[in-house]
């Protein structure tokens, strides 16, 4: 087999992760070319795979008209998307890894006697009758005293005065310079100018 005969075979496993419409293309475009092509994996006729679960798997055996003995096996597969049967014959070297069915007659397995459960009697209802229940003595209502007069707050009758402003210590400081400095005449502060122009 050639490199291009062994890549057309590997090809559709490769396609039929990612796109399995692909690779069944890819299958029946190459079986029409190669007859020869021996991918049993895929349906001859529209090329999905067998093994993906839609495939059915079955022996088959044909009996010859020469006798019962002479059968001949096949596999056959039937594709779940076209319904497609194709047979493939078993060799008779090969029989032996498929072992002939026993027609055999099905022998019951014998039960076990399992011991039976006991069965629980009910227990018996008893009834009460209404002179039999000793009824308690009706305790009377606790009497709540009123406490509301001891524990309330008597409103207080006094308003809250208004705060007064309290004056800086600066602004008092400045009043008492007031009231303790006599005014300045006009005179006065006419000669200290002209002292201190004097001076310069």
């Amino acid at each position: 087999m050639d490199a291009t005969s062994k890549y057309q075979e590997a090809l559709p496993l490769a396609l039929l992760a990612h796109a399995p419409g692909l690779c069944a293309t890819h299958v029946t475009r190459y079986r029409r070319t190669e007859a020869s092509m021996s991918a049993r994996d895929f349906c001859p006729k529209c090329g999905s795979y067998a093994f993906e679960g839609s495939c059915t798997i079955r022996v088959s055996r044909s009996r010859s008209q020469a006798g019962e003995h002479n059968t001949s096996r096949s596999i056959l597969k039937t594709c779940g998307t076209c319904e497609w049967e194709d047979a493939l014959a078993i060799d008779r070297s090969n029989a032996p890894a498929f072992p002939r069915r026993k027609n055999g007659r099905r022998i019951a397995t014998p039960q076990k006697d399992v011991p039976s459960r006991p069965k629980m009697d009910a227990a018996p209802f008893v009834s009460l009758r209404k002179d039999a229940i000793t009824r308690l003595p009706d305790v009377p209502p606790a009497q709540t005293k009123s406490v509301a007069s001891n524990t309330s707050v008597p409103p207080s009758t006094s308003r809250p005065r208004p705060r007064k402003k309290k004056s800086s210590a600066l602004q008092e400081m400045l009043a008492r310079n007031k009231q303790t400095q006599p005014p300045e005449s006009g005179s006065s502060s006419q000669g200290r100018l002209a002292a201190f122009l004097s001076d310069l």
